[in-house]
């Protein structure tokens, strides 16, 4: 599984991001949409919101490059009007311009992006223009400029046959006018304005320009302001989706690779090593299994690993004492024994045999090496000794008995 980065789609849902944030800060008053604030906003979102689609330059690098070179674009038309946002409002040469609104009077040059002259929504604006060569208006035009481009907004033609004159004066109603723009375009607008003008004749033209801002009543005090919030609402959720699931394939990519390199170097089990184990499980040992120090009758029996040794801590606790064999006599024992082991009787209802030293554990008995190897002989039994009796003779030592019949001619000199 590859990942899927989505630079292309950053692009777009940047352009829109950076498009509404602009259209908010414009609507509340607080910053006018010439050139610079505009592009470079735009500019700054595009790259932004690419970036967070694509997590990975090398995974879609030409992509990525496409966003980032339009973002560059952007920003470089955004650098061409440094110009206005720095400058100040101007009216042509040979004129003059003065508006009042709520009291207040302001000439062009009193205003700026950042000093726009402030008008209400129920002022009246009063301006009277001046020309120091008398003309006879025939057109007047208003409008507005945003993102450095000019929008004619109204255009007024009158009958220059009213004469020359060196002024020309004027009233706006802010509330009519916001309702012809309602009633035209269904918009409640605020915000701050560039704003320009022009009267002209066939003697001159005066042409001005200046700021001016209209706040509003609150965040969400009209129809544009919450449709700009409920833009960035859903802006937001949709970068938000497009980034997890970015992220999502990402770490899918991730993990097959690492699942993917398990596979190759042997460390993750097969079905058929699941089938093996399950089978140790049911009673076979498996390959690598250490040992146990003791092993259980049950345990002796596996095929696979052989049982050890049987040592007498390994006896069960229900085990006869009877059923456990004695270790073997050495070969000697058994022939100087003679005729008299064969009469010994078989030892019934012994007792438990002790446990021997852990060096005898598993091997033959060994003689003690105290007894010369030669061991030590077993009682004779009740009825022997009567029969020795009753012939008249006494018991043979033990010494005499080892020794056998041959030693008692050795002793006698008449046998000899």
């Amino acid at each position: 599984m590859t990942p899927r980065p989505r630079p292309l789609l950053g692009l777009v849902l940047g352009m829109l991001l950076g498009l509404v944030v602009i259209g908010l800060l414009w609507q509340l008053a607080l910053v006018d949409p010439g050139r610079t604030v505009l592009f470079l906003t735009v500019a700054v979102a595009v790259l932004a919101v690419a970036g967070l689609l694509t997590r990975q330059i090398s995974a879609a690098r030409g992509r990525f490059v496409t966003a980032a070179v339009i973002a560059g674009v952007l920003a470089g038309v955004g650098l061409t009007g440094i110009p206005e946002l720095v400058s100040v409002g101007r009216v042509s040469d040979g004129c003059t311009l003065e508006v009042t609104a709520g009291g207040l009077t302001a000439a062009p040059s009193d205003t700026s992006a950042l000093t726009a002259f402030s008008i209400a929504e129920d002022d009246v604006v009063e301006w009277a223009m001046t020309s120091s060569t008398p003309i006879a208006v025939d057109t007047r035009m208003a409008g507005i400029t945003v993102g450095g481009f000019s929008i004619p907004v109204r255009t007024v033609s009158s009958d220059p046959a009213s004469g020359e004159a060196q002024e020309v004066t004027g009233t706006v109603d802010v509330a009519d006018g916001l309702a012809t723009i309602q009633d035209s375009t269904g918009l409640e607008l605020t915000g701050v304005y560039h704003v320009y003008g022009e009267v002209s004749g066939e003697q001159a033209t005066c042409a001005a320009d200046g700021w001016v801002r209209l706040e509003p009543a609150g965040l969400f005090a009209t129809n544009v302001l919450v449709g700009l919030w409920i833009a960035l609402g859903v802006l937001l959720l949709l970068i938000a989706w497009a980034a997890l699931a970015v992220r999502s394939s990402f770490v899918k990519a991730r993990r097959a690779a690492l699942e993917g390199e398990r596979v190759h170097t042997g460390t993750v089990t097969t079905a058929a090593g699941g089938a093996l184990a399950g089978g140790a499980g049911a009673g076979h040992v498996a390959a690598d299994a250490e040992p146990s120090g003791t092993t259980s009758p049950e345990a002796a029996a596996e095929p696979v690993a052989p049982a050890p040794a049987f040592t007498p801590e390994a006896r069960p606790a229900d085990m006869p004492p009877a059923s456990i064999a004695p270790a073997p006599a050495a070969a000697g024992a058994a022939a100087g024994a003679g005729a008299e082991a064969q009469d010994v009787a078989p030892v019934e209802d012994a007792e438990p045999v002790q446990d021997p030293p852990e060096d005898l554990a598993g091997s033959e008995a060994e003689p003690d090496a105290d007894a010369d190897g030669e061991p030590e002989p077993e009682p004779a039994s009740d009825a022997e000794a009567h029969d020795e009796a009753e012939d008249g003779t006494d018991p043979q030592p033990e010494g005499d008995a080892e020794a056998g019949p041959d030693a008692g001619a050795d002793d006698d000199p008449d046998r000899r």
